[in-house]
């Protein structure tokens, strides 16, 4: 994924309150961390499910018999 759409999302997601970040220095250089927040982790169990219901469907339509659990 280019830098142009992860730290964008990673921004939206953090204005949503999904993300928490942090500072830390590793090797003399300062680098931000982020972490999933319970909000964060509600969004994805959310979105995964609506993930696999859609992969599902498109299989069907294609006519794949691939299970997507996840």
């Amino acid at each position: 994924m280019k830098e142009g759409l992860l730290y964008p999302a990673l921004h939206r997601m953090q204005l949503k309150g999904w993300l928490s970040t942090e500072w830390l220095s590793v090797d003399g250089r300062r680098r931000k961390y982020y972490a999933l927040t319970n909000s964060g982790r509600e969004a994805l169990t959310e979105q995964e499910a609506e993930w696999k219901t859609f992969l599902q469907q498109l299989s069907a339509l294609i006519g794949t018999n691939e299970q997507w659990t996840g």
